[in-house]
């Protein structure tokens, strides 16, 4: 079928794309910009939101496979073993609130209804089983790691684009591999390895490389003093490297070449003492099959190769009435479009 309004434009022969859905990260543009009540008064914009985003999704990119990956939230137990300040005395979903809210100070009042949140959550996860949409969950772990998992490994012979939805930059290091894309949807464009090469003069595949020394004030995750992105690109060239994964030993290297030379530049003597920083941050951000246990990683293979797309719309449209949700939802036209996209 011929999708409105196509973003998608395949620059090579595959098959349709895989897509991926970082799920609260969407779920949470989601619960604060729809305004969307339940007969009772109870907001449910999250709900609704999300799987008019997904149908959005589908009509766009006509993928062959949906996935969205959940969390619950907060700091995993094996980043905090390594660094116990991470991600501490912040809530993850209320910074990304406050971003998105911040022009719409009549509803930050939602930021901190985390009982509606939970409902709808729980109603939504509810709602996508109706749908031919994978959901995966792993406990005790963040959904970025999943995602690291599901592209860097278990899709990986998928012979077919992966598009990532997601506004999240920890995610810029995947782009190292060239079947690879994400879809920012604040921004509503594709972003590719060309185009965060363009814009950082960093290769995604030492994005992260990047990071450990920049650190990250979301996570609460310290870098070296007074080196940002903008510094680590200009002071380190070789991030730019699109061939060689540049390690610690590397970076080190690299500075000390130039206290040799006798360069005045702080960066290079602040970065040259900061190893065990730098490997601390490498274990905190670098995305990989390391960051589960055995039995998480068969969980996300036994979900993933189990699972058949199917669409109930009966039992769609049951599940949103009984829960007092009145919507513009065209369940006619979502039904045909998903059926005819990812189960036929």
């Amino acid at each position: 079928m011929t999708p409105v309004n196509l973003i998608f434009k395949p620059n090579h022969k595959t098959e349709r794309p895989i897509v991926i859905v970082d799920g609260m990260n969407i779920f949470i543009r989601m619960f604060v910009v729809n305004e969307t009540t339940t007969t009772s008064g109870d907001p449910v914009g999250g709900v609704v939101g999300f799987v008019k985003y997904l149908n959005h999704l589908t009509n766009n990119f006509v993928p062959k496979k949906l996935f969205v990956v959940w969390e619950q939230g907060g700091a995993s137990p094996r980043r905090k073993k390594i660094y116990e300040g991470y991600k501490a005395n912040r809530s993850k979903d209320k910074e990304s609130f406050a971003q998105i809210n911040k022009d719409d100070s009549k509803r930050s009042w939602l930021m901190n209804d985390k009982e509606n949140k939970l409902r709808q959550l729980h109603l939504l996860t509810q709602v996508l089983k109706h749908m031919p949409v994978c959901q995966i969950y792993v406990g005790d772990t963040e959904a970025d790691d999943v995602i690291g998992y599901l592209l860097r490994h278990k899709l990986a012979q998928e012979n077919a684009r992966k598009i990532l939805v997601s506004s999240d930059k920890d995610f810029y290091q995947l782009l190292e591999n060239p079947s690879i894309e994400i879809y920012d949807p604040a921004k509503k464009i594709l972003v590719s390895a060309e185009k965060i090469l363009e814009q950082y003069s960093i290769s995604p595949r030492n994005f992260c490389m990047a990071r450990t020394m920049v650190g990250d004030t979301s996570d609460n995750i310290p870098g070296v003093d007074g080196v940002g992105l903008k510094t680590a690109a200009k002071r380190f060239p070789i991030l730019a490297d699109t061939i060689t994964d540049l390690q610690t030993q590397d970076i080190l290297n690299f500075c000390q070449q130039k206290l040799t030379e006798k360069s005045k530049i702080k960066a290079y003597s602040d970065v040259f003492n900061a190893k065990s920083t730098l490997e601390r941050n490498w274990s905190l951000m670098y995305l990989d099959s390391t960051t589960l246990s055995a039995s998480q990683i068969q969980k996300i293979d036994f979900t993933v190769d189990n699972f058949k797309p199917n669409l109930n719309k009966l039992g769609l449209i049951r599940t949103m009435m009984e829960a007092g949700v009145v919507t513009d939802i065209d369940y006619d036209r979502l039904s045909t479009l998903f059926k005819t996209t990812l189960v036929e």
